[in-house]
C-alpha cells in the first residue's frame, strides 16, 4: 500500500469523496509533518521518523481494504491543518473516528488501526 501525499487541493477528492468512504467501512490515517524542509535538525529528524513509522504502518496493513495512509506537510497546507486543528508536527490523525493523537509507537497506533477495522 502506497502512502498518499495530500494538500490543500486534492485533500476532499482523496479522501473524504474516496469510494471507499462513501461504503462506511473506510479509515484514513493522516500524518501532518513539518516536510523535508523542516527547520531545525531535531523537528526535520522527528517528521522523518514519523514518514517512515507511516510507510511501516501501509506496509503491514497492505491487504487490508477500506484502509488508506496520507501525508501532509502542514507548513505548506496550512488549510488542511487548520482544519483539524494540527499545531504542531508529527501528528496523526485517524480520519472516520475523528482522532487526533499526537507521534506514538508504532505498536499503539496499529492497535488504533485495528480497534477500527476489526
Amino acid at each position: 500500500m502506497n502512502v498518499m501525499t495530500l494538500t490543500d487541493d486534492n485533500f476532499d477528492k482523496d479522501v473524504w469523496l474516496s469510494p471507499s468512504v462513501d461504503k462506511g467501512g473506510a479509515l484514513s490515517v493522516v500524518l501532518f509533518t513539518n516536510g523535508v524542509k523542516a527547520t531545525g535538525e531535531q523537528l526535520k529528524r522527528s517528521s522523518e521518523k514519523a514518514s517512515e513509522l507511516l510507510a511501516e504502518l501501509a506496509a503491514d496493513y497492505n491487504d487490508k481494504v477500506g484502509l488508506s495512509f496520507f501525508e501532509v506537510d502542514y507548513r505548506s497546507n496550512p488549510q488542511t491543518a487548520l482544519r483539524f486543528d494540527i499545531q504542531s508536527a508529527p501528528t496523526f490523525l485517524f480520519l472516520q473516528i475523528e482522532e487526533v493523537v499526537g507521534s506514538n509507537t508504532k505498536e499503539w497506533l496499529k492497535a488504533k488501526i485495528d480497534e477500527k477495522i476489526a
